[in-house]
């Protein structure tokens, strides 16, 4: 039902995510579990099934790149490579970027170097000011230290020579898929059991964590259920986070 209301794959793609996601969180019989009402399920078993959402949840992406050429040669590697990743848009300057970074949350920046006007270091550091826990990517055809070293400063996760060859940036987009998932694994673990127990907590936290990803979070408002924690959890811990 999410990924109907929330993407747009046809009605067999929706099928195999659905059933991939159940076999990630090691649910028995997927292809049975697939097929079940939830009072049919234990409670055990929702959980599973709420972290299996949680995970089929598609990472925001911008790019930005002032070559038409190179800005679409990237998006067309995620798309079709990497279609886990949603593209929200993709501009042709730095300005263009950080008014997109301005109006709503996004996971992944990957941005060229050399742009005109505003460069890809300037961008990274303004957009890290926006948003602290943003990934960035940077393409670059510089391969002199200085300009490494001021994508380090800048706090990029990636600094990527040209050209980049289509296994390259699959296997940085799966690592950042990675570091997206653990992130929000640890985060949700200790901000949910806190927000359904009505005790404190960081609610800018919750506002940037849950930017990303609200559907899923009013889901689990909703049906009362812990989403993606840790496989063991103690009552203790549940009720006082």
């Amino acid at each position: 039902e999410c990924l109907r209301v929330h993407t747009d794959l046809s009605a067999q793609e929706r099928r195999q995510r659905a059933l991939q996601a159940l076999r990630d969180v090691e649910l028995p019989d997927p292809e049975g579990v697939y097929r079940k009402y939830p009072h049919e399920l234990s409670g055990g078993m929702l959980q599973r099934v709420m972290i299996a959402m949680a995970m089929s949840c598609q990472p925001k992406v911008l790019i930005a790149d002032d070559e038409m050429p190179a800005l679409r040669y990237t998006r067309n590697i995620i798309q079709q490579f990497s279609s886990q990743f949603q593209i929200v848009d993709a501009v042709i300057s730095g300005e263009a970027a950080l008014k997109v970074l301005q109006s709503q949350a996004i996971d992944l920046l990957i941005t060229d170097i050399s742009m005109h006007g505003m460069s890809g270091i300037e961008l990274a550091q303004n957009a890290k000011k926006l948003q602290p826990d943003l990934h960035i990517v940077i393409i670059s055809g510089y391969g002199e230290f200085e300009y490494a070293q001021g994508a380090i400063q800048a706090g990029v996760d990636e600094y990527v020579l040209k050209p980049v060859s289509i296994t390259k940036m699959t296997s940085i987009l799966q690592s950042i898929q990675e570091k997206l998932d653990s992130e929000y694994l640890e985060q949700a673990a200790s901000l949910l059991p806190a927000i359904a127990c009505h005790q404190p907590y960081d609610e800018a936290a919750a506002t940037r964590l849950f930017a990303r990803r609200d559907w899923y979070f009013a889901y689990v408002l909703l049906g009362n259920l812990n989403l993606r924690l840790p496989k063991k959890l103690g009552v203790t811990r549940l009720l006082t986070p």
